[in-house]
């Protein structure tokens, strides 16, 4: 939404962020529109309601739990990075590293959800 200001505004009143009209360059305005400087009026975004889905650490999480059941069925070579030491029990590894990067996702999502509720709680 663009409104017209007049130039006879002052550049304060035009800069002022309580106004919701912001110009960081009020003189090119009047360049470009003799008369009428065009403003844009800023309007915060919503923040949007946090998704589960959307945090990468679950699917970190679900990959690695992938991989380690390819170990438990393929076996250890399946899941082996070339030229890696030859070890038993590696899809073990990656249970491991799924269990971990689950729980990493769940603390992620509880603080995203409470920085959220503490930021529509004010609104």
């Amino acid at each position: 939404m663009r409104i017209g200001v007049p130039l006879g505004k002052k550049t304060s009143e035009i800069l002022n962020p309580q106004s919701k009209i912001l110009n960081p360059f009020p003189l090119l305005g009047a360049l470009a529109a003799p008369g009428y400087n065009h403003q844009i009026v800023s309007q915060k975004k919503p923040t949007p309601k946090p998704v589960w889905i959307k945090n990468t650490y679950f699917w970190i999480a679900g990959i690695l739990f992938i991989l380690g059941i390819l170990g438990v069925i393929a076996g250890d070579n399946s899941v082996r990075d070339p030229g890696q030491k030859h070890e038993t029990g590696l899809w073990m590894l990656y249970f491991g590293a799924s269990i971990v990067m689950l729980i990493n996702g769940f603390i992620s999502h509880r603080q995203t959800v409470q920085q959220y509720e503490e930021e529509t709680e004010g609104s």
